[in-house]
């Protein structure tokens, strides 16, 4: 995915976090008032910066707990998967890594940092209590991420320290020119703070050449996910124990390239059988939910991480949430091939966030 594309999935998530974050948020609006720590009720000497900066701080916070999979992620543990974090965590930074994952996790951290002097007492805060704090949370998130069946890398841990440093220049930038009036620091801040962020990650370019060498793989193994096949994408339908709803007009965009996502990272350990069914006969016979997807015109799709495997001529695609299994066909009523997750090392554990997304549009539309 392009950096656009992985921005509006961070965007999906958050949007569907802040029902979770609203909750948290006043939970600890209830722990101050209770243990005297804040009076809501004086509203004359209520300090509203500080209450927004707290909850947008939460809103941030629970977004990257499950973006990264900390939320939601189910625990998987193995001596074999421990051994392969810590390795990542060992690596020498950065070498052959990707300059755009890179520049996403600067970016990501950059509403931390912002954020952390907004929420508390500004003053407390400098410029290496800031860089502390985001390098501590990212290795916290990082080691976390070990068990829950995410690969841990020492890139990530350093790339969101910067990006939480400079969050926290730009935040004294505003500060200079809000509260200090003074606009030439201020701008001459904020402007050096954007310099150096895009020089470093320009001279990291040269030794992160991940995505160069991943562009020369996709070339030759194109996989799923680009706009034009976004745009072939004729309808879309949707099954669960209540039968089969057609979803076309909801935002099936996010879905397509969570399953794209999913797919893309689950491809290596799967195996391709022929099987002649139809879409009804799965889902009379399975159980969960799943998602089908058709075609205007027949696509192709290959995977580098597993080149052996190709999806020849797919007008549609069915796709089991629960496990993964992928059933695609090239006449519109027949699917003729299946693709099935088997890795008993690591089980295939789907999205509890889009699962729930799932279940509540189909109960909300049968149910008028």
């Amino acid at each position: 995915m392009t950096v656009m594309e992985y921005i509006h999935v961070g965007f999906w998530y958050m949007m569907r976090t802040i029902p979770v974050a609203v909750t948290v948020w006043l939970v600890f609006v209830l722990f101050l008032q209770l243990t005297g720590r804040r009076d809501f009720r004086d509203v004359r000497n209520f300090p509203l910066r500080r209450g927004i900066g707290e909850f947008l701080l939460i809103v941030y916070s629970v977004t990257i707990l499950n973006i990264t999979g900390v939320i939601g992620g189910g625990l998987r543990f193995s001596p074999e998967q421990v051994l392969r974090g810590l390795q990542g965590l060992a690596n020498v930074p950065f070498v052959g890594g990707s300059i755009r994952m890179i520049t996403l996790n600067v970016l990501l951290f950059m509403p931390f940092g912002f954020l952390l002097p907004a929420a508390g007492e500004s003053g407390k805060w400098n410029w290496k209590r800031a860089l502390l704090t985001g390098l501590g949370t990212s290795l916290a998130i990082e080691l976390i991420q070990i068990f829950v069946g995410r690969y841990s890398e020492i890139d990530d841990v350093l790339s969101n320290g910067f990006g939480t440093l400079a969050g926290f220049l730009l935040w004294q930038a505003c500060v200079l020119l809000i509260q200090e009036k003074r606009p030439l620091r201020a701008v001459t801040q904020a402007l050096c703070t954007a310099l150096c962020t895009a020089a470093l990650l320009f001279g990291l370019s040269f030794i992160a050449n991940g995505d160069a060498l991943e562009a020369q793989m996709e070339a030759m193994y194109p996989g799923m996910g680009n706009e034009e096949e976004l745009a072939e994408i004729s309808s879309v339908y949707l099954y669960s124990g209540q039968g089969r709803q057609d979803v076309t007009d909801a935002d099936w965009e996010y879905w397509y390239r969570y399953v794209d996502m999913y797919i893309g990272n689950h491809i290596g350990s799967c195996v391709q059988t022929e099987q002649t069914v139809t879409a009804e006969e799965v889902c009379a016979e399975g159980s969960g939910l799943y998602l089908e997807f058709f075609y205007d015109t027949p696509q192709l799709f290959q995977f580098y991480n597993n080149p052996a495997l190709v999806m020849e001529n797919v007008t549609h695609f069915l796709y089991h949430l629960d496990d993964g299994t992928i059933w695609y066909g090239s006449e519109d009523g027949e699917l003729t091939r299946c693709i099935t997750y088997q890795n008993e090392e690591y089980p295939y554990v789907p999205d509890g966030n889009l699962y729930q997304e799932m279940t509540t549009l189909f109960q909300m539309d049968t149910s008028d």
